[in-house]
């Protein structure tokens, strides 16, 4: 049973980081003070540069196994998203958003 429950975690942990990306634009436009032109160009960017993450997240599940690949990018997922809520928004935040 403890499996389904990881599992569980794992799916709702993906849900959220595919809806938390969609809603980057908005926060740094609304949140960080952004222009809406640089907005669309963070939109733009995550779509042409997410190949390069995934493949390196294949490259780092090939070497030390797709369970813990999957955990440590759930942490780092989790505690970036932490401190996005937490910390007031700031324009000079803008490049740890990339």
């Amino acid at each position: 049973m403890p499996v389904v429950w990881l599992i569980s975690i794992v799916i709702l942990s993906s849900y959220s980081a595919y809806w938390g990306l969609d809603f980057l634009t908005p926060y740094a436009t609304e949140v960080c003070g952004m222009t809406v032109v640089f907005g669309g160009a963070i939109a733009v960017a995550k779509m042409w540069l997410k190949p390069i993450p995934a493949a390196a997240a294949g490259f780092l599940g090939d070497r030390i196994g797709a369970s813990r690949a999957v955990a440590w990018s759930l942490l780092v997922l989790i505690v970036s998203f932490t401190v996005f809520a937490v910390i007031p928004g700031n324009p000079g935040l803008i490049f740890i958003m990339l």
